[in-house]
């Protein structure tokens, strides 16, 4: 199993020395996995640690390798964070934002370009959602505690950043001048003055603007576009207007893509940091659409200016995969069924899944439903697969009853949840009889996760101790899943009204191991002290014997750490 989790290293220590233009700097290089980690992974020099959770079982393996990205993270360190170390905890810049943007390298060379924009896609927004990020600088002296620096900004940001600036300077300039801020200060420290200095010597570009404002300050804009056509004098006038809270504003290249009659004009052309900018393009007739930032280069919030119609057009003819992902995401939150449809088929499997899982609970015809569950039985990609399947699941048709039967013998993960999700849904009583043959080690949790339903309602308390570590976290998606919330609260609730100590002791060690990660009086933390005081509810309505005693006594132990 560790060839498949592990296997493409050496091809990734080729492929950075190339990239890097510096060939990898120690004489060995090894990767363990070791228990009860307290991160993710760690990059000590020539051997990396790894949580237990870059195990993963040749079912899961078929479907994708989910630790590929830290893999590629941790390799990166190898030049940067240890050939050339952060000169402070101020500048861990220099550290994680190379990581973690050689995670999108990686990806580009290995995958293509839209799988890399959409891991960088990812990443973004995962840092645009903490809004308390907006107010951190990139490089920052005044923080509290080091382990503050080790945030999406240091990390997520950092990388898109670093993403910007390749594409502003072009790939010989960037990969130039990161040779030569590596040979500069190889087996000693760097801060971000002197990475500047060396992509300045390349590229013969002035780039104190681009480090005072991505890497000196903080934030990114928050733009809305105005548009409109002028048939007499045939110009397009566009303006961007930046409507971010704080008092600070960005200046940065721009592309606007005009079409007309299904072709487009690429234009280039420069935001100054100012409220208001406005440009004006020739055009012969009203253009069919005008998409700004249409490759997701840059950082920032686009509000919505597009109609529907432009958004169909846009996916049906826009190549670069921000474009499309966005097309998508418009038709799934106005339920544009035909863009969906669409989509299905787009050449990106991402792409194809997030179409899916919005056409999930969605009126369709039977011609449309027949090609969805085409894609259930012949996609190339087993999570598109598994996302046609959870989509026929919705319809709790039994018709597809054989289509989920057929798919249980799979060797594929995500295909079995999919299979046993479908099956549970159409048919509780089938899959009551498949568990109750069934032993705990035949399934993963993810699996068991989507029949807890079954599980709940018929009391098999043998599968408790796999799905618990997951259930646990039901106020988390309360929000997104209300129904799916409440099954886990119910499941976690009978789990506490059994005298079970094992049961509690997994508890334990679940929110224990969560507890570092925790801010005091932030929301995940209260939704956990939610969760445990409930749990210590439970337990006090049972008989007060010495083990029952033990179990609350260990969730106040737990609770206390939050």
């Amino acid at each position: 199993m560790a060839k498949k989790i592990f296997g493409h290293t050496a091809e990734m220590m080729e492929f950075y020395s190339k990239k890097f233009g510096y060939d990898f700097p120690w004489q060995k290089y090894a990767q363990m996995v070791v228990r009860d980690f307290v991160a993710g992974a760690m990059e000590n020099t020539t051997a990396v640690s790894h949580a237990e959770s870059a195990h993963q079982s040749s079912e899961v393996l078929a479907d994708e390798n989910y630790w590929e990205a830290i893999i590629a993270h941790e390799m990166g360190h190898h030049w940067f964070g240890d050939l050339v170390t952060t000169e402070s905890w101020a500048n861990l810049t220099i550290n994680e934002s190379f990581a973690n943007y050689s995670e999108y390298l990686w990806y580009e060379y290995k995958y293509g370009k839209d799988a890399a924009d959409y891991h960088l896609n990812n990443k973004v927004g995962q840092y645009r959602h903490r809004s308390t990020d907006f107010l951190k600088n990139l490089v920052r002296f005044g923080y509290d505690d080091k382990e503050d620096m080790f945030d999406l900004v240091s990390y997520n940001k950092g990388g898109a950043i670093l993403h910007m600036l390749r594409d502003y300077l072009g790939d010989e300039a960037f990969f130039q001048g990161i040779t030569d801020f590596l040979k500069t200060y190889e087996f000693g420290t760097g801060e971000a003055h002197q990475l500047r200095l060396s992509f300045e010597k390349v590229s013969g570009k002035d780039l104190n603007w681009f480090f005072n404002q991505w890497f000196f300050s903080h934030g990114h804009p928050f733009v809305a576009v105005e548009k409109n056509y002028d048939a007499k004098t045939q110009k397009v006038h566009l303006k961007i207007i930046q409507n971010q809270e704080e008092d600070v504003l960005f200046e940065f290249p721009l592309e606007v893509d005009i079409y007309e009659n299904g072709n487009y004009h690429r234009h280039q052309v420069w935001v100054k940091a100012q409220k208001e900018n406005e440009f004006y393009f020739s055009a012969k007739k009203n253009p069919n659409l005008v998409n700004v930032n249409p490759r997701g280069v840059l950082i920032w919030v686009e509000a919505s200016y597009k109609t529907p119609a432009e958004y169909a057009f846009q996916y049906q003819h826009a190549k670069d995969f921000k474009s499309r992902w966005q097309a998508v995401e418009f038709a799934e939150e106005n339920q544009d069924n035909p863009l969906l449809m669409k989509a299905i088929k787009d050449p990106f499997y991402q792409v194809r899944i997030k179409a899916l899982n919005a056409l999930a609970g969605q009126k369709l015809s039977k011609k449309e439903f027949a090609e969805i569950e085409k894609i259930a039985k012949t996609d190339p990609k087993n999570l598109v697969k598994s996302a046609a399947m959870w989509t026929l699941a919705a319809t709790q048709n039994r018709k597809y009853l054989p289509v989920f039967e057929n798919a249980l013998g799979v060797h594929s993960a995500a295909i079995q949840n999919a299979a046993l999700n479908g099956i549970g849904k159409i048919d509780p009583t089938r899959a009551k009889n498949f568990l109750l043959k069934s032993a705990p080690e035949n399934f993963t949790s993810d699996q068991l996760v989507w029949v807890f339903s079954v599980i709940v309602d018929n009391k098999m308390e043998k599968y408790l101790p796999k799905v618990l570590p997951y259930i646990i976290y039901y106020p988390f998606i309360e929000k997104d899943n209300p129904k799916q919330a409440e099954i886990f609260r119910k499941g976690y609730l009978w789990a506490m009204s059994l005298d079970d100590k094992a049961l509690v002791e997994i508890i334990a060690k679940s929110f224990r191991a969560a507890a570092p990660y925790s801010d005091k009086g932030s929301e995940a933390n209260k939704a956990t002290i939610r969760v445990l005081d409930e749990g210590i509810a439970a337990k006090r309505k049972l008989s007060p014997t010495a083990s029952v005693q033990q179990q609350i006594q260990l969730l106040e132990e737990v609770k206390a750490l939050f």
